[in-house]
């Protein structure tokens, strides 16, 4: 399909009332608006969202899994819509693909758009990482057992482990 030029697909559950278009734009239809491009907002997580009523339910509705959801294939039943070029507010088809959730987040991760936690950055961690250097010194210097370490700075004794064998904390 030609997507240099804008198409218009009938919304799912919305047949008549409301048009996806392959840009990522919204038109309505009702008795008092005869196809008006709507106007969008953006969530808190940057992607562009409308509400779309019918009778009387109102729905918000990602623009992106609009777009989706009528335009692409989806064979393989993937859950999730991916902006192959991380911008959120680009819902053009040709920017858009199913993906599962796993493949989001390693495209996240690939193309820098999510970080990777680790170490205190990582909102559960109970350590510093002075401490985590801090506990390898005491362990190769004086061979304190596991559990003492892990009174000491309040973690398991299984979390001292992995600290000193690198299992955790290995960026440090």
């Amino acid at each position: 399909m030609n997507y240099d030029i804008e198409i218009w697909k009938n919304i799912e559950h919305y047949k008549g009332i409301y048009l996806i278009s392959s840009f990522g734009r919204v038109k309505s239809f009702n008795k008092y608006i005869d196809g008006i491009i709507m106007k969008n907002s953006t969530d808190n997580n940057g992607y562009q969202i409308i509400c779309l009523s019918n009778k009387n339910s109102k729905k918000t509705n990602k623009i992106h899994q609009l777009v989706a959801s009528a335009f692409i294939p989806n064979p393989e039943n993937k859950l999730e819509v991916n902006h192959i070029n991380g911008i959120k507010k680009d819902n053009n088809v040709r920017n858009l693909e199913w993906v599962t959730s796993k493949e989001n987040r390693r495209h996240a991760l690939d193309t820098g758009l999510a970080i990777c936690a680790n170490g205190e950055r990582c909102g559960k961690s109970k350590l510093t990482e002075f401490q985590v250097l801090d506990i390898r010194k005491k362990y190769l210097s004086t061979k304190t057992s596991l559990s003492k370490l892990g009174i000491e700075y309040g973690v398991s004794a299984k979390a001292i482990h992995y600290i000193i064998n690198r299992t955790n904390w290995k960026h440090i």
